[in-house]
């Protein structure tokens, strides 16, 4: 048996994708968890998951989904807001650069073991 990243076959990011965000996640892309806040799979998977609780706090429904579209090296991020029957309801770009979504959620600084420990959307509020 093989192990470590000579055996990676991408699995195991899907699987913590469903861990985090339940059976009922679309998975489009990376791993939601690396200990590298300068990373994309980290910082917008944690911006997407705020998008999603201040539409369901906002709009006073049940759940949402969001999922968001970039590429590297630029500041525009499509962002799409889906309810709680998949209808989307939102679609925009915004501007957000990697530097800004660091400091939001702290990344640069010393909370991965409280992440680990608390869950990584647990400060996500």
């Amino acid at each position: 048996m093989t192990h470590s990243s000579m055996g990676d076959c991408g699995t195991t990011g899907r699987k913590l994708a469903v861990d985090f965000y339940g059976g009922n996640c679309n998975v489009g892309g990376g791993c939601p968890w690396t200990k590298d806040g300068t990373k994309a799979d980290l910082t917008l998977n944690l911006y997407a998951r705020k998008k999603a609780l201040d539409y369901v706090r906002m709009h006073n429904v049940s759940q949402a989904k969001c999922g968001i579209a970039c590429c590297i090296g630029k500041k525009e991020i499509e962002v799409t807001i889906w309810d709680e029957h998949n209808n989307e309801v939102e679609s925009y770009c915004e501007s957000k650069s990697p530097s800004e979504l660091i400091k939001a959620f702290s990344l640069d600084k010393p909370i991965y073991a409280q992440m680990c420990k608390e869950g990584l959307f647990e400060n996500i509020k």
